[in-house]
């Protein structure tokens, strides 16, 4: 009972204390309109020590929480003179810097009307975003509105930010997202896996020197590319203010240089480095920049655009060092600066100081990125891009988790043709076609007619320098709108392709040309799978109807579950019932003239008279 007493006594005092600097809180303001809290202390974070003199200065803004200029300012001005009181804590937790700027900013219109001046004892300066202030606000500080009035804030989100090892793929959260590392896929490359890095430690930075912020905007209006072989066009242009991670932006999006700007003393020096943090890559330098205006340096190495492999947000930094002096330069080092990737080994052949300025956009892979990492002879990423594609098909034989990893070209070299049909002479002229990889190509008949087998070729996902095909192929062609789209017509099937070598595959089936009926289009797709063991010289009996030469009526996921085929690569055309067909039709078919041709222009009358030329010679 003794040992008991001497405990209470010991902690009873401990409890009264961590509650006694709680008191009530009595303004309705913040207690029922913030609903959020109900006990505030004193002395609070402007050394006020009372309710009286905190009510005081809180009732000067009445005029403005009333006008309802700013819903940052009733937060603002509760946690400047009523701050929050937790039993647990001690200290007393400050206002929000951004709160207090956007506050400030949005309610200057009525300061002139009311006679109302911005006490000195709330100027900004005086206060940051720490990690009480909620993330929204935190992120927002950098912004150019905040910026105008402090860069404190910004700077402590910054360093806050950059020191984040669950920011980035390449943090924390690595070993959940590539459980075989690097092997995982092209989202997972990384040189330092056995590192959960920030992105400070990710380029080995001391942002103890940061001391003003760096000031970005990118702009690109409409516009369109290749990639892949088709065109991508770009309907809307865009204006991006650049804030420190904030948000995730296509490549193509950052493809231009940037407009970019910090605040410097006239009499320094300044070298900016632009780095991709995720893939460990110098994608610009510029020397001897005079107040922080970056077209009155020199250029080391002109920018490269983003271009990440990864669909994860990956870093693009952009970095402002302080010159001990004015940088000259050999050619051979230059030379050598320019071939050199790593952000450190720069730094210490400029002798540069800091950074003492930094921001950063988050950039993920899009068509532009695969096209340019093709162009550069570095990583074959289309069939990724397709993959998006063709699962909007919802067809039957494509299954929800396609995953895509061949490139497939198909590409049809017709000869000239000239053929009667419904009293009309046609002639087509030579060409040469390649199915589109992202869109329909909508095709002639006559152009892709039976005698005009086209030629296939396929690459393999990955680097290209190690893009070699070892594997044997299935290659499919089928219309699935000629009946039930789960048994569709079979227009041709090849196996065991080896080395991406057609011609040494087994031909199961003869090309057969697309003659779709009248009234609808048809798509045709040609689809190449992977096999997990030599198919040898199959039949397809058994999974086709009989009744029609053993092409209809395909049981493909049968067959293809069968056969453990898997799906690698896809392109598909569009045909409709054109003239060729119904001269097929009639010639082929046996069917009759006058059936097939009822209803197109100059039938009969004009039979044998007139001649359609289509194309040119």
């Amino acid at each position: 009972m003794e040992t008991i007493q001497c405990f209470l006594t010991f902690v009873i005092p401990i409890l009264t204390s961590a509650t006694d600097h709680c008191i009530p809180l009595r303004n309705d303001k913040c207690s029922q309109e913030l609903g959020s809290y109900n006990f505030t202390t004193f002395p609070n974070a402007l050394g006020l020590s009372d309710y009286t003199s905190a009510s005081l200065e809180f009732q000067k803004f009445q005029n403005l929480i009333e006008s309802s200029c700013s819903k940052s300012l009733l937060p603002f001005l509760c946690s400047a003179y009523f701050p929050k009181c937790d039993p647990q804590m001690s200290s007393v937790l400050p206002p929000c810097a951004t709160e207090c700027v956007k506050s400030m900013a949005e309610c200057s219109f009525l300061f002139s009307f009311y006679g109302f001046q911005w006490p000195a004892s709330l100027s900004c300066d005086k206060f940051d975003d720490g990690r009480h202030c909620p993330r929204e606000i935190r992120s927002a500080s950098c912004s150019n509105e905040v910026k105008k009035y402090t860069e404190k804030p910004c700077l402590h989100y910054i360093k806050e930010a950059a020191l984040d090892t669950t920011a980035y793929w390449f943090g924390t959260n690595y070993s959940l997202l590539c459980p075989k590392g690097s092997a995982t896929s092209f989202n997972c490359t990384n040189t330092r896996e056995g590192t959960a890095d920030s992105l400070a430690s990710r380029m080995q930075l001391d942002l103890t020197q940061l001391d003003r912020t760096v000031n970005i905007t990118y702009t690109h209006g409409e516009g369109s590319y290749l990639s892949c072989g088709s065109k991508v066009t770009v309907w809307n242009g865009n204006y991006i203010e650049v804030n420190p991670g904030d948000g995730e932006y296509k490549a193509y999006d950052v493809h231009l240089f940037p407009r970019i700007q910090w605040h410097a003393a006239k009499s320094e020096l300044d070298t900016l480095i632009i780095y991709d943090a995720g893939n460990l890559y110098v994608h610009g330098i510029y020397v001897n920049i005079a107040g922080g205006v970056v077209s009155s340096g020199q250029i080391v190495k002109p920018y490269l655009s983003p271009i990440p492999p990864q669909t994860h947000a990956n870093p693009f930094v952009f970095l402002v060092f302080k010159q001990p002096s004015s940088v000259s330069l050999s050619d051979a080092t230059k030379q050598q600066l320019q071939q050199t990737t790593d952000l450190q080994t720069v730094v210490k052949a400029l002798q540069l100081r800091g950074p003492v300025g930094m921001n950063w956009i988050n950039v993920v892979r899009d068509a532009y990125a695969i096209e340019s990492l093709k162009k550069l002879h570095i990583a074959n990423l289309c069939p990724y891009l397709e993959t998006e594609v063709i699962l909007k098909h919802k067809r039957p034989f494509i299954e929800a988790d396609t995953v895509l990893d061949v490139s497939l070209s198909v590409t049809f070299s017709p000869e000239t043709i000239t053929y009667d049909s419904c009293c009309s002479t046609h002639t087509e002229a030579a060409k040469t076609i390649t199915l589109d990889s992202l869109a329909p190509t909508y095709v002639s008949t006559a152009d892709t007619r039976t005698n005009a087998t086209p030629s296939i070729s396929f690459s393999k996902a990955g680097l290209i320098s190690a893009n070699r095909i070892t594997d044997k192929y299935t290659l499919i062609c089928l219309d699935p709108d000629a009946s039930q789209s789960y048994a569709p017509i079979i227009h041709w099937m090849v196996t065991d392709i080896p080395d991406g070598s057609l011609q040494n595959g087994h031909t199961v089936l003869s090309y057969r040309g697309p003659m779709p009926p009248a009234g609808k289009n048809h798509t045709y797709y040609f689809l190449l799978y992977k096999q997990a063991i030599p198919l040898g010289g199959i039949t397809i009996t058994g999974y086709v109807g009989q009744h029609c030469q053993e092409r209809c009526h395909f049981e493909i996921n049968r067959f293809v579950a069968d056969y453990q085929l898997k799906l690698s690569g896809a392109r598909w055309m569009i045909a409709h019932n054109d003239a060729y067909v119904r001269h097929l039709y009639v010639t082929e078919r046996g069917m009759d003239e006058h059936a097939v041709c009822h209803g197109i222009t100059g039938f009969p009358a004009n039979c044998h008279e007139s001649v359609i030329v289509v194309g040119k010679k």
